[in-house]
């Protein structure tokens, strides 16, 4: 691919001219990082240790703050003449050393101390509570939460006619199960303009649908279509395998026969490239991903791995952190199954009431034109007095569909 690029690039060049790019790094000063080291010591981080996301960003404004007052105070640090503050871009520089000192401590701390943020242990997931049936309307419903992050899960049944075909560049296709997965600004506690999908949206529908297809019925068993919505409510790492746990829930509130239940987790990892230590966290948070070196997500059911995503920021990761992060992460599966299936045991025997009714029927091919009558007549008579949908295949397997099971 390389080698076809530049072989373009020479030919291009000799017949019109390529203009050159020089990037410029606007790398910030670090001359200040040990004055920056020296007043935040590791006694002054336990502050940032045992608090919520929000609570540790407060304190980490605060430090910051603390810290461009002290430079000045010691002369570290001097104002520009005419200025009466720090000036935007010091100000930027300085953060960043703060949070350069800041990750190399807490760093440090889960590798020689075991020690995390909020003060789990390194195998040890939050808190998990589960809800199932609390939108009465819909077709089947589930409130998963893991610590801070909240997950609502909507499933919604649809008769044959409701598949989604799908028409791109490869061939045509049918989509029978399709995950949404949202995730509104204030999730993030964040104020911003409502558009489309993004990718993380479409990444994340993606990893759910695929965590789940591996457990669903055959049509044979269960002719509906199914959608399942999940809304991040609030967030704070790994709400997409949150979407998977509350997605189980919601597909098995729903009654629908699902193979086994999944569920979902994120773990991390701290590497010391010096040294070769490492240490798996299990169901990272937000601000551990962003210090760790690993995000690696993994759905499971007790039958074995139904999707999986990785994202490394070294430079590559042995066989041994793979097992040890599978066995770790297995652990943490099976003690979040414990808890949803406390809440939701088994697939429901029967469907809501609000759920459409499929009745299916193999009639002789050879009668299928005497059904459906001249231009369809039949049919469209038929649907019209009782209000269903006769979808009829090419082999004679008949579907009728009402919007309601009464």
């Amino acid at each position: 691919m390389c080698q076809a690029q530049n072989d373009f690039i020479k030919l291009f060049s000799e017949k019109f001219s390529i203009q050159t790019v020089t990037c410029k790094f606007a790398k910030h000063d670090e001359s200040l990082y040990d004055s920056v080291s020296a007043f935040l010591t590791i006694e002054k981080m336990e502050a940032l240790y045992g608090l919520g996301k929000q609570d540790f960003h407060a304190m980490l404004h605060t430090l910051e703050e603390e810290t461009i007052t002290t430079l000045l105070q010691s002369g570290s640090l001097t104002l520009s003449e005419g200025e009466t503050e720090v000036s935007g871009d010091t100000k930027k520089a300085i953060e960043e050393l703060v949070y350069k000192r800041v990750k190399k401590v807490m760093r440090s701390n889960i590798l020689k101390h075991a020690k995390r943020l909020d003060l789990r242990k390194l195998d040890e997931v939050r808190g998990i509570r589960c809800e199932t049936g609390l939108l009465p309307r819909v077709h089947g419903s589930a409130l998963f939460q893991r610590g801070m992050t909240q997950a609502l899960s909507v499933a919604t049944l649809g008769g044959p006619d409701d598949i989604q075909i799908v028409d791109d560049m490869y061939e045509e296709s049918e989509r029978r199960y399709i995950h949404h997965y949202n995730f509104p600004p204030f999730s993030v506690g964040e104020v911003r303009m409502m558009r489309g999908a993004g990718r993380r949206e479409i990444g994340h529908g993606k990893l759910a649908e695929r965590a789940l297809e591996a457990v669903l019925p055959s049509e044979a068993e269960f002719p509906y279509m199914i959608r399942v919505v999940s809304e991040t409510m609030t967030c704070n790492g790994s709400s997409s395998m949150a979407s998977v746990c509350g997605s189980t829930l919601s597909l098995m509130q729903a009654g629908v026969p699902i193979k086994a239940p999944v569920a979902g987790i994120a773990m991390g990892m701290i590497y010391d490239e010096e040294t070769g230590e490492y240490a798996i966290l299990s169901d990272i948070q937000a601000q551990e991903d962003f210090l760790g070196d690993m995000d690696f997500k993994v759905a499971m059911s007790p039958n074995g791995i139904t999707a999986m995503q990785l994202d490394v920021k070294i430079a590559g990761l042995q066989m041994e952190v793979f097992q040890k992060a599978f066995t770790q992460a297995r652990q943490s599966i099976n003690f979040i199954l414990t808890e949803m299936l406390k809440v939701q045991p088994s697939v429901a025997q029967s469907l809501s009431p609000y759920a459409p009714l499929i009745m299916s029927i193999q009639v002789p091919v050879e009668r299928i034109r005497e059904i459906i009558g001249k231009g369809g007549e039949n049919v469209q008579r038929m649907e019209k007095v009782y209000g269903v949908k006769v979808h009829i295949e090419d082999d004679g397997m008949t579907t009728i569909t009402a919007k309601t099971q009464a």
